[in-house]
């Protein structure tokens, strides 16, 4: 319970861009931030993650923001889930 909100943005980053097959380069492209910035969140070092940056990383991973801090799922995550 203890961890910040950003521990749940690195999860969901990094799950997502290594479901892609991407490397954190390929995600800087498509995003425009840089791959140093994209190795902080997904190490969880990002506590306070501007709006702008997760809107970038959420258009970039083809996610909403609200599936990046936790608040919603991935429908193939929720069809999964529904057959088990």
């Amino acid at each position: 319970m203890g961890e910040h909100p950003g521990y749940i943005v690195a999860q969901r980053v990094r799950a997502r861009r290594r479901s892609l097959g991407w490397t954190q380069e390929e995600l800087a492209q498509r995003t425009g931030l840089r791959q140093s910035a994209i190795a902080r969140v997904e190490a969880g070092k990002s506590k306070n993650i501007e709006t702008r940056t997760l809107i970038k990383l959420a258009d970039g991973l083809d996610v909403s923001i609200d599936y990046l801090v936790g608040r919603e799922e991935l429908e193939a995550e929720l069809v999964t889930a529904a057959a088990s």
